[in-house]
């Protein structure tokens, strides 16, 4: 931020979907209420800082030459995400690549729209060269809206090495602390007044990320633990 008021550089905030708190059914727009839950967990962490800089700076904007605005991507993958991270794409595919079983946490329900990486590129390009000062966008495909249990199903018919689909218990795994995410989607109007406009669907997103771990496995950089 003084880099930027110094210099009169214009500073982009990639904020996170996580602000909206799952309000609205799962539905994230812009002018909606951000919600923050009763129940403190560790995931509400992130939120929390995230939408703690977004009010820094938009209030920022207000009382200084501060020229800053922010973009709320969601649920971004594709080729190079690991799954170290927990993200959910690289997971599947690298378990359905390697014939293990696909694990779904919980019932499998949960809502995403998952943005392919490349979309998450242009968007953001856009928001920094159009957006307004002391504004937030989404960056998320609408179109994609989908259950992770049918993201699995997809996954299934891309790799045909997969097994079956088993659903587990998260906290078995990562212990009673872990929270899942909030069902969520965007409102992209915002964004697509500017010009922006999401390319990829569901079904290319998981063809690239499944291409990328192909070109690791050739190379040998791939294995079962990640």
């Amino acid at each position: 931020m003084a880099f930027a008021l110094s210099t009169g550089a214009r500073l982009l905030d990639v904020s996170t979907s996580e602000v909206y708190g799952g309000g609205q059914g799962g539905y994230c727009s812009e002018s909606a209420p951000k919600i923050v839950p009763a129940e403190t967990t560790i995931r509400l962490e992130y939120a929390v800082a995230k939408l703690a800089a977004e009010t820094a700076l938009i209030n920022t904007t207000r009382v200084t030459a501060l020229d800053a605005v922010i973009a709320r991507p969601f649920n971004v993958a594709g080729p190079r995400q690991s799954p170290l991270g927990g993200f959910v794409l690289p997971r599947f595919l690298r378990q359905a690549h390697f014939g293990e079983d696909i694990t779904v946490f919980g019932d499998g329900q949960a809502l995403r729209a998952f943005t392919h990486v490349s979309d998450l590129v242009d968007g953001l390009t856009c928001v920094i060269e159009r957006g307004v000062r002391g504004e937030a966008y989404n960056i998320g495909n609408p179109e994609n809206r989908i259950a992770i249990i049918e993201l699995a199903e997809l996954v299934r018919k891309v790799v045909p090495t997969a097994g079956d689909i088993r659903f587990v218990d998260p906290k078995e795994i990562y212990g009673p602390l872990y929270e899942e995410a909030n069902d969520k989607f965007p409102d992209a109007r915002r964004a697509s007044e500017m010009g922006w406009r999401p390319r990829y669907s569901v079904q290319r997103t998981i063809e690239d990320t499944y291409a990328h771990l192909l070109r690791l496995v050739e190379r040998g950089l791939a294995d079962r633990e990640r």
